[in-house]
């Protein structure tokens, strides 16, 4: 849905987009007004609105700092993480492919955000 909103601001409808984007937002911050509230690694008890906007939002401060993190993100991921162990890549492990694209430590941020990564959790990628 995220990228869905990228793209279409990149092909002209800025204004949807954002109207699309601002939508899941007013929705998750009905549940979670400061972002803090839910932990996107619980696998019950999260609303679908939370579930689904409060990545968005996540990725909207890191491309305020650096635009292209989806690309960067994404092709970090691909260039060092083992393609076997993909199929168990854990939030920990995502936090970290996110860390080293930034070029800076997010766990405590994640975690002040009220979601559960710990750095010490990752093991080779």
């Amino acid at each position: 849905t995220y990228v869905g909103i990228l793209v279409g601001r990149e092909l002209g409808e800025a204004a949807e987009a954002d109207a699309a984007l601002k939508g899941w937002l007013d929705a998750c911050r009905r549940h979670d007004p400061d972002m803090t509230k839910y932990d996107l690694t619980a696998r019950r008890g999260v609303p679908h609105e939370v579930a689904m906007a409060k990545p968005m939002w996540i990725w909207e401060q890191l491309r305020k700092e650096k635009p292209d993190i989806l690309a960067r993100y994404f092709q970090l991921k691909r260039r060092i993480v083992d393609p076997a162990k993909r199929a168990r890549y854990t939030a920990d492990d995502s936090v970290e492919v996110l860390s080293r694209a930034m070029g800076r430590d997010l766990f405590p941020w994640f975690v002040s955000l009220g979601i559960s990564v710990d750095k010490s959790r990752v093991e080779d990628l």
